[in-house]
């Protein structure tokens, strides 16, 4: 996680530069017509980059009552998404949206093993469907919360083994995510999107196997993922909107 701060950081700054030099050349927010363009609405479409940090927390149970919970060490790499979404903006300074992405990762963790050897496990892809809402700070720079579902695959070159256990190969993990966000238009169409999201996935059984003696076991596995990443989208305006009012 502590390399991870960084390039959120990054993203966040990046994104208020971008979205502060688009509000100084269109005017002020007080200077906004009443009748406004919905920049903020309509269809987009978009792709990016970012970088990952996962943990697995292993549950190790056996029949005969023991037990054994871990922190397993940290998956890191980055991941390269894309993304698809709706966006309205419903008041002067309100956007709601739904949109479903993508992410193909190299998020891994590499162990050597005295017994087993090398062993490694990859996040290889994420998806998820979900919806945000976003405050309008100027007219072209939105602050945001998302969330909704998701899903992670992970594949194992021998890290879910147990000695004379081999573990399975692939596990997909079903879960939750709440994200934080900020977006600058950049053009009319062009927007620029830094995000830090969460993940939080349900446990499955890696592993199991029959001990003798009538002992059995089960290794369940329970992975939890931060990102941050940063994704330029192009809109595809949806009319425009009158106000009693200009925003203040």
């Amino acid at each position: 996680m502590n390399k991870l701060l960084p390039v959120i950081v990054a993203m966040i700054a990046a994104a208020f530069s971008a979205g502060g030099a688009h509000a100084n050349g269109t005017g002020s927010i007080k200077d906004a017509p009443l009748i406004m363009p919905t920049g903020w609405s309509g269809f987009y479409f978009g792709a990016g980059v970012g970088y990952g940090d996962s943990v697995i927390d292993n549950h190790y149970t056996e029949t005969t009552g023991a037990f054994e919970s871990t922190e397993g060490e940290g998956l890191r790499g980055g991941l390269g998404t894309v993304i698809l979404g709706f966006d309205r903006q419903v008041h002067e300074r309100w956007v709601i949206g739904a949109f479903v992405d993508f992410d193909w990762t190299d998020i891994e963790l590499t162990y050597n093993d005295n017994v087993l050897g090398e062993q490694k496990l990859t996040l290889d892809w994420m998806w998820a469907v979900g919806g945000r809402a976003g405050y309008l700070f100027n007219p072209s720079t939105l602050i945001y919360f998302a969330g909704g579902f998701t899903q992670a695959h992970f594949d194992s070159d021998g890290y879910y083994d147990i000695v004379g256990f081999p573990g399975k190969s692939s596990v997909t993990h079903d879960g939750f995510f709440v994200a934080f966000g900020l977006e600058a238009m950049l053009t009319s169409n062009l927007f620029l999107r830094g995000e830090m999201r969460y993940a939080e996935y349900d446990g499955e059984i890696i592993n199991s196997g029959d001990l003798g003696g009538g002992d059995s076991f089960t290794d369940e596995a329970e992975p939890t993922v931060w990102t941050g990443r940063f994704t330029l989208t192009y809109k595809i305006p949806h009319g425009h909107r009158t106000y009693e009012d200009p925003m203040k």
